[in-house]
């Protein structure tokens, strides 16, 4: 069984609240595993999408400075972050 949270924007005159409500699964997001630049946009996640851009950096540059196979498993980190804790960056917007 799904579960879902329900989020409704500000109060606004003239605004129709049934429309804008968004609703949040509860579940992992696995988009944000394969493509996580793209999950972070599509949900308007700016900041998230600095801090990964920062994170992904740094590990390119560690990649380069230290060519080891364990720095390619810090490569994974920053999508399994989001797989994980994807739905629970929306919700805290």
């Amino acid at each position: 069984m799904a579960i879902y949270s329900a989020y409704l924007p500000e109060n606004r005159p003239g605004r129709d609240l049934a429309e804008h409500v968004r609703f949040v699964s509860d579940s992992k997001s696995a988009m944000a595993l394969v493509f996580p630049p793209l999950w972070l946009v599509w949900h308007r996640l700016w900041l998230e999408l600095l801090v990964y851009a920062v994170f992904a950096f740094a590990i390119a540059l560690l990649a380069i400075w230290n060519p080891v196979v364990p720095v390619l498993y810090l490569s994974a980190i920053p999508g399994s972050y989001l797989l994980l804790e994807g739905n629970e960056l929306i919700r805290r917007k």
